[in-house]
């Protein structure tokens, strides 16, 4: 799967994130019967992601050649296709991996607004390209499980979530805040290890479209006192 990040794009890693995790889902509801071998091949193997860069007129240009989901922003995401199916001009646009940085931080939504919620392990210093493939990952694990899915009973929730645009709120956890949100219920990404971190190592927790959640609480340890005979 493919994302094509326009060249004059400014982002920060929420901003990153909030983007290819909302285009993710949409690519795969737009396209997931229209291309339902490739997204099944997909989803049988390591479900990669590859980030790349392009102008205005060779993104312009792939989405000539490829079906794909534009966000109006100036990201794309493709169905999933093998390297070799790539051609001119996707096939030889370079990686991306940091834009230059927005002049005002992304704004976080409102604590009431409907929208998704990734914690990132901050600790792991991720590219904003590799951000955006464990936000892929997540959002669209999330969308397809049958309990916090947009198929399921969150269902009303999700349409609200796309209705207002595909919000989302990007939490940057320590390892101990991370470790906690691990439990928090939502969907958790465990990398294949192909760049920048070790296979399993666990990078995103999604949890699905909501208020803000409440940050959950430390679990206490109970140490029990062993006397002698018991």
């Amino acid at each position: 799967m493919y994302f094509i990040v326009r060249k004059d794009l400014r982002l920060d890693i929420p901003g990153a994130v909030a983007l290819a995790g909302g285009a993710t889902i949409a690519c795969a509801r737009r396209f997931g019967q229209s291309h339902a071998n490739a997204f099944a091949a997909w989803h049988g193997s390591a479900v990669r992601k590859v980030a790349v860069r392009a102008s205005a007129e060779e993104l312009e240009a792939v989405l000539a050649a490829h079906d794909g989901f534009l966000d109006e922003r100036g990201l794309a995401c493709l169905p999933p296709m093998r390297r070799s199916d790539a051609g001119e001009p996707l096939g030889s646009l370079p990686a991306f991996t940091d834009a230059k940085r927005p002049p005002e931080p992304t704004l976080q939504p409102p604590p009431d607004a409907i929208a998704l919620t990734y914690v990132l392990a901050v600790d792991l210093c991720l590219s904003q390209g590799k951000a955006m493939a464990q936000a892929g990952h997540g959002a669209l694990m999330c969308a397809e499980d049958p309990k916090l899915g947009d198929r399921g009973p969150r269902a009303a929730a999700w349409r609200t979530w796309e209705e207002g645009g595909r919000p989302a709120r990007v939490i940057e956890a320590g390892p101990d805040e991370f470790a906690r949100w691990r439990g928090a219920g939502g969907a958790v990404v465990r990398d294949a290890g192909f760049t920048q971190v070790a296979p399993g190592t666990v990078t995103l927790v999604c949890l699905p479209p909501g208020p803000e959640p409440a940050p959950p609480a430390e679990r206490r340890r109970w140490w029990r006192r062993l006397l002698p005979g018991r």
